[in-house]
């Protein structure tokens, strides 16, 4: 079993840089991916976020086999960090990690995480609905002491045929808050251009890229905006 994937990701209206970052590879059967979101107020956000993303590369795959608990991934990421600038690096974190039998969705903090369980015609679902939070445009950050207080996982006994990954950048954009739900059309379109091929498709990529650079996305939201596309093949 192999898996064919893209990415893209976005700075935010007036922004030079970017403080999404995401990645996704595949070792053997299994992928491993991640978005995570340099908070904005964050002096150090993108080494923030690329510090979570690289630490989730690191781990994420024995987390995914039971050798490492979640909670100690979090104390990796926070360990990089210099003594007392946990706040200058904050960034959530959504990842996934999936083979042949099954896959694991962790998260701590907003964006979130789509699957299909089957081969279309199936219906997408949200993984894990992002930790409501007391304040509006408030949320958790897995650089924060209490962060594994935070962090959801969630294990499923199959491999999903498809999965997205996010920040809150398109989060709005694409899921419904009050249904809980996932807007069925977006996930059918962004899909199709990935190519049932193995590995890294560079022009769904670009394709994407464009997707969320489009008048339709960038009037609706300025943040930071990225996203993460895998299909398993058989």
């Amino acid at each position: 079993m192999s898996w064919a994937y893209a990415y893209a990701f976005r700075a935010g209206a007036g922004k030079e840089r970017c403080d999404d970052v995401c990645i996704c590879e595949t070792l053997g059967d299994t992928l491993i991916a991640a978005v995570a979101d340099g908070a904005g107020s964050a002096e150090q956000a993108h080494a923030g976020a690329s510090l979570a993303c690289e630490v989730f590369l690191q781990l994420g795959v024995q987390v995914f086999s039971g050798t490492v608990e979640a909670s100690c991934l979090l104390e990796a990421i926070q360990a990089r960090i210099p003594e007392g600038e946990n706040d200058a690096y904050a960034c959530t974190l959504v990842g996934a990690v999936a083979d042949s039998r099954r896959a694991m969705i962790l998260q701590i903090g907003d964006g979130a995480a789509v699957v299909s369980l089957r081969s279309p015609p199936s219906e997408y679902e949200v993984a894990l609905w992002p930790e409501e939070t007391e304040f509006l445009n408030h949320t958790f950050f897995a650089t924060a002491s209490d962060a594994d207080q935070h962090l959801q996982l969630r294990r499923l006994d199959a491999p999903p045929y498809e999965v997205a990954l996010f920040s809150d950048g398109l989060q709005l954009l694409i899921l419904d808050p009050k249904a809980k739900v996932p807007h069925q059309p977006f996930f059918r379109t962004v899909f199709k251009p990935l190519k049932n091929e193995p590995g890294h498709d560079v022009k769904a990529s670009w394709w994407l890229e464009r997707q969320i650079g489009s008048e339709h996305v960038t009037k609706r939201t300025d943040d930071d905006t990225s996203i993460v596309l895998a299909r398993r093949l058989s």
